[in-house]
């Protein structure tokens, strides 16, 4: 179930970052930004695909199975933030 609208500004919005934040070489600087890539430009941008019900780098095979990780987080990363929604 997509959560967000694949057509969406927002999905042309996170296409538009991944084009701009890629690594000029695997675990390089974003050409972007400057940080180790995958830069977190990039990283939101992927979530925000997977959400649309997209695979989270463009032009991926659309079978490709979404992951917590997905193509950006370099091997062995974990995340030590965790997102809590609450109803009001």
């Amino acid at each position: 179930m997509a959560y967000v609208n694949p057509d969406s500004a927002l999905v042309q919005a996170a296409d538009d970052l991944l084009v701009k934040h890629v690594a000029a070489q695997p675990g390089g600087p974003c050409v972007s930004c400057g940080q180790v890539s995958p830069c977190a430009s990039a990283r939101n941008a992927a979530e925000v695909r997977r959400a649309a019900g997209l695979t989270a780098v463009p032009g991926a095979p659309v079978s490709a199975p979404p992951t917590n990780a997905g193509a950006f987080a370099p091997s062995g990363a974990t995340s030590s933030r965790r997102l809590t929604l609450e109803k009001a």
